[in-house]
């Protein structure tokens, strides 16, 4: 299943590179995306919503956004290479430079700031391919205000169906409470895809110990490697959470209500639990490769082991067959009737009585 994760070549390193050099020299500020997905087309979608109902639109980057019909508001926008628009759209709603920056960078880590009139907040979502089967981590960027959030990712790839099947559900608490429980609904559905990562990994190391215990193929210890870059990926990524759920739950941001007080502190407990199991995940994935390290050496020792008995099986061999084979006129035995036979006896005796030994001293 992860055969192809983190799968790297000359020309991904390239493209890097020229990214890199791109953004290079640039001021603070500067609005320019740098991400991996250029071809992907700005859309958004719009979603007002209130207790009596939820209103949803879509459309693109061309076309006014629509009048706000309900009390609260959530705008989605998926694709950002649409500079000139992102930047419309931080004009309209007040947002600096510096914060447009760090939703176009795909580079920048997971934080949350509190900003002038909003919280800000950028999450790196866990995503596999299902042709490649490659991991990469969508880069979410949330704005939080009084009755708006709007959300930014670089692609459509990360969904999110379930939060809108929740907004059409009339009893929701997303219908009742503010756009502070809208923004804590996204952050835990992120949470939870990682739940269902660390879940990933379990099975696969379940599986890598169980093949591993059978045969040691080379072919293991390529997954078992991959396998560890994959937590370690995982593991930089969510560090961060713990900041950000800490941050929700210390009350400091003006925009987070205590009405959803107990929800955030289930929300930071989620994450810390997370954060243990990815430890776990990670300190597991070590001993898997010890374990398959030691199991080589071990099978290694048992080859050796029977190399070197035969060795000491034919050395006597050899000797009765050197000493025999030499070309010496006066050698009584040659001349014996008997003195083949007997030779032959010998060697044989000879081996079954060092088997025997070997059988004894439980070396075989």
């Amino acid at each position: 299943m992860y055969k192809k994760i983190f799968s790297s070549s000359i020309h991904s390193a390239a493209d890097s590179i020229h990214r890199f050099k791109k953004k290079l020299g640039t001021a603070p500020g500067t609005v320019e995306y740098t991400g991996k997905q250029p071809h992907v087309a700005t859309r958004i979608h719009i979603a007002d919503y209130d207790e009596s109902g939820v209103v949803q639109w879509s459309g693109g980057p061309g076309e006014p956004l629509p009048t706000q019909t309900h009390q609260k508001r959530w705008i989605q926008i998926s694709g950002l290479s649409d500079t000139a628009f992102i930047n419309r759209i931080g004009d309209e709603y007040k947002i600096p430079s510096m914060v447009l920056e760090d939703i176009v960078n795909p580079a920048q880590g997971a934080k949350i700031e509190n900003c002038d009139g909003f919280v800000f907040v950028v999450l790196k979502a866990p995503l596999i391919c299902e042709r490649t089967q490659e991991l990469h981590f969508e880069h979410l960027s949330i704005l939080l205000f009084d009755n708006r959030v709007i959300s930014f990712q670089e692609s459509d790839t990360f969904h999110f169906e379930k939060l809108y099947d929740r907004l059409h559900n009339p009893s929701a608490r997303m219908r009742r409470h503010g756009s502070d429980y809208f923004v804590y609904a996204m952050i835990d559905l992120v949470v939870d895809t990682y739940t269902f990562l660390h879940d990933l990994f379990n099975e696969k190391m379940d599986t890598l110990e169980d093949a591993v215990m059978e045969s040691t193929n080379r072919n293991h210890v390529n997954e078992i490697h991959a396998l560890k870059r994959y937590i370690a990926a995982t593991r930089k990524a969510i560090r961060p959470l713990r900041a950000i759920g800490e941050m929700l739950a210390s009350g400091d941001l003006p925009h987070v209500s205590e009405d959803i007080e107990i929800y955030i502190r289930d929300l930071r407990d989620h994450i810390n639990g997370l954060l243990e199991a990815v430890e776990s995940n990670r300190e597991a994935a070590t001993m898997l490769m010890e374990s398959y390290l030691s199991l080589m050496s071990h099978r290694m020792n048992e080859v050796m082991k029977v190399l070197t008995m035969m060795s000491a099986i034919f050395i006597p061999l050899g000797f009765i067959a050197g000493l025999y084979g030499m070309n010496f006129d006066h050698m009584p035995e040659l001349h014996f009737k008997y003195g083949y036979y007997m030779v032959l006896t010998g060697m044989l005796t000879l081996v079954s009585a060092m088997l025997i030994f070997f059988k004894f001293k439980k070396w075989i």
